[in-house]
């Protein structure tokens, strides 16, 4: 599921995914009718990392890179 991009994401993509947390998972699975508001409460956050070629593999891709 997708959802509007919060404000944060917004700068990468106009969508990102819908995250429940317990409650509001609950709440989808009882299929109530206010569920449009629900996963806009996900705490994501993004930084660049370093480029990789088909070879290049380990922990250190994904870690922050300087600048």
């Amino acid at each position: 599921m997708t959802r509007a991009a919060t404000a944060a994401m917004g700068g990468l993509h106009d969508r990102m995914p819908v995250i429940l947390n317990a409650d509001e998972r609950e709440a989808w699975l009882a299929s109530t009718d206010d569920v449009a508001g629900l996963g806009a409460g996900a705490m994501l956050a993004h930084h660049p990392v370093a480029p990789f070629g088909l070879r290049d593999d380990g922990p250190e891709l994904i870690e922050a890179m300087e600048g």
